[in-house]
């Protein structure tokens, strides 16, 4: 757990360190880290829960502060906190926080952020705890119940993993959030992404670099997904189109095509769905 935290504390480091020193704030990470035991669980769906948390830090920030990524060992859970010394939350807030869809930050947000995290969180058989107050920071307390050593099973030796080759993706998605985890994640495989925040601003961007796929969120301002999706179909027919969506009132597996969509990744997003998606694309290709 130490390794995942190191590892999304420099993921996430545009987001906490250079985006707000754009604006003249600094923003410090602190790691303080004790010797635990492991951890059983999905990595994809623990980076994801705390990379979320960590972007819930930044955001509370409105002038320099600091972000402190803790590990303990409390019987029988590995404890993890990430303290920020942001605004803290209301009484109100902190009731409704874990909420889905419910959100302080107006447009700009889903919603499933904490919710997201409280989801996995509890898949993992742990516990969530938030200790925040107004004008004083926040603390997300994650507990998860550790292996003893004597029974973590050795894993049989895998095949060699087949990588998919670099891809150059086109992302539409008005969530700011949502547009760094998608960007980080493609980055991790190697893949380069431009990113776009809504339909219209994507369909401008497409005729302009030579793309292998498109990945557009549904409910965007001035052009939903499924807009764009049929623009850039008529454009190109043969480009592959992700819609990613919260909502699948209007989608099924009989209509998606008639959108100009090709496959529908729900929300909320983690690396493995992204994978799984880009796989069904351009592995089965490159291996034939």
């Amino acid at each position: 757990m130490n390794v995942l935290l190191q590892q999304v504390a420099s993921l996430t480091e545009p987001k906490w360190k250079e985006q707000p020193r754009a604006k003249g704030i600094t923003i410090e990470m602190e790691m303080n880290f004790q010797t635990i035991p492991l951890v059983m669980g999905n990595e994809a769906d623990l980076r994801e829960a705390l990379t979320n948390v960590i972007f819930n830090s930044v955001d509370a920030m409105e002038k320099n502060g600091k972000i402190i990524l803790c590990t303990e060992l409390n019987h029988p859970y590995v404890t993890i906190k990430i303290y920020d010394t942001g605004k803290g939350m209301t009484k109100e807030i902190k009731q409704r926080c874990l909420e889905p869809f419910y959100s302080t930050k107006g447009k700009e947000g889903t919603g499933l952020g904490l919710s997201m995290v409280f989801g996995i969180v509890q898949r993992h058989e742990g516990h969530l705890e938030i200790i925040s107050e107004e004008n004083k920071g926040t603390c997300i307390v994650i507990n998860l119940p550790f292996v003893a050593e004597n029974k973590v099973e050795k894993k049989p030796e895998e095949s060699k993993e087949i990588k998919i080759r670099p891809l150059k993706i086109l992302v539409a998605e008005d969530d700011p959030n949502v547009r760094e985890v998608i960007s980080l994640y493609l980055e991790e495989e190697g893949h380069k992404s431009v990113i776009t925040s809504d339909g219209l601003e994507a369909l401008q961007k497409f005729p302009t670099e030579p793309f292998d796929l498109v990945i557009t969120d549904q409910a965007m301002p001035n052009m939903s997904g499924d807009q764009l999706a049929k623009k850039i179909k008529y454009i190109s027919p043969e480009m592959p189109i992700i819609l990613l969506t919260g909502f699948t009132s209007f989608l099924n597996s009989d209509n998606i095509a008639s959108y100009g969509i090709d496959f529908v990744m729900h929300k909320p997003l983690n690396r493995n769905k992204l994978q799984q998606a880009l796989s069904k694309f351009f592995l089965a290709k490159e291996i034939s």
